[in-house]
């Protein structure tokens, strides 16, 4: 057996996520200083399939720090005083605070002052608006029009509001979404646990729906279907944010999904008017 095969068969053999178990996975990785969290050999050596010690910005993801598990500070056990972790380098509390919330980089400085002067948009900006700051009447948000005339751009600058407000936001492209789940069925991975965190999370916007309404007949996208109008009828019941956008028709939906976003009590609907995002941009310049 292997030198990584007895370590992997070791922590295996630990029987509960114990403050030993955590410490004891600390020891392994400081004895193989050149297996990193996060990567397949890392993997390969704890011999499973998910996170031996989940990282405290995305439970779904190796801790990187496995001396504060990526929160960038630890804390005395004897005063309770929190300091800097001392293993951490080059902590960004800003970019951490967006980590796990699938917003680029580079759009996370995006604000509702793009759209001044942005012809058509006024009525999708208003909800997003609204939704984002948490003063909205309504709780699900469905923003359609043609390609390219900013819906994203709207969904960004309304998740981002509600991140400044303390949420927790997750932005996912639906069609990212979907390879995402199908990778972690094709490798057997539980997938349960990532579709309830998208269920429950504050703040959550589905970007980019693009399958259209069940002809009746079992095809390839019924699991897809399935697991969107699960998400909707979560977030409808318990009255949670959540903003699609989509280029369909919205006429090509399912009906299940129109009648959340048709209650008066919690959704709304609204056209983005503007002919394009980018345009509009520069005439506006």
């Amino acid at each position: 057996m292997s030198e990584f095969s007895k370590i992997g068969e070791s922590l295996r053999n630990t029987q509960s996520p114990t403050i030993s178990y955590w410490q004891k996975a600390k020891q392994l990785i400081e004895d193989n200083p050149g297996v990193k969290p996060g990567t397949k050999a890392w993997s390969d050596l704890c011999g499973v399939n998910h996170p031996i010690r989940p990282s405290s910005l995305d439970q779904y993801q190796e801790a990187s720090c496995l001396t504060c598990f990526d929160a960038g500070w630890v804390v005395d056990s004897k005063d309770y005083h929190a300091f800097p972790c001392p293993d951490c380098s080059g902590w960004d509390a800003e970019a951490a605070k967006f980590s796990t919330s699938g917003i680029p980089k580079e759009r996370r400085s995006l604000n509702f002052s793009e759209f001044l002067g942005v012809d058509g948009s006024l009525e999708a900006e208003k909800a997003a608006y609204d939704l984002g700051l948490g003063c909205a009447d309504f709780s699900l948000l469905l923003i359609y029009g043609r390609p390219g005339n900013g819906k994203t751009m709207l969904a960004y600058c309304s998740a981002i509001e509600a991140k400044k407000r303390g949420l927790e936001i997750r932005f996912e492209v639906i069609r990212e979404m979907y390879s995402s789940l199908r990778g972690m069925i094709h490798n057997q991975q539980d997938n349960e646990h990532w579709v309830q965190n998208l269920m429950r999370v504050d703040f959550l916007v589905l970007d980019d729906l693009n399958f259209i309404a069940r002809d009746g007949r079992v095809n390839e996208l019924d699991w897809q279907h399935e697991t969107f109008e699960m998400i909707v009828n979560y977030r409808y019941a318990n009255i949670l944010p959540l903003i699609v956008t989509t280029n369909k028709d919205i006429k090509e939906l399912t009906e299940p999904v129109l009648r959340r976003f048709r209650d008066p009590d919690v959704g709304r609907i609204v056209y983005n008017r503007s002919p394009e995002y980018k345009k509009s941009r520069q005439k506006k310049k």
